[in-house]
């Protein structure tokens, strides 16, 4: 696996090269300031714009389970 050295935290480059060995279109962490906004393909989002995203992709007349 490619090493990579891009965050201001060098233990969260980890979590870089793991999205760039899958290919990930997004990496949501709650911690954006110590990432980049973006690495190779892959665009770094916080949790709330992922989730967020993914409601308003949903086809339409489907709901969210109950919690």
């Amino acid at each position: 696996m490619e090493t990579f050295r891009a965050c201001a935290d060098p233990e969260d480059d980890i979590f870089l090269e793991r999205a760039y060995a899958a290919k990930a279109d997004y990496l949501a962490t709650g911690n954006l300031r110590h990432f980049p906004d973006s690495w190779k393909n892959t665009r770094i989002v916080s949790p709330r714009w992922l989730l967020d995203r993914l409601e308003a992709e949903k086809p339409k007349g489907t709901s969210s389970p109950e919690r």
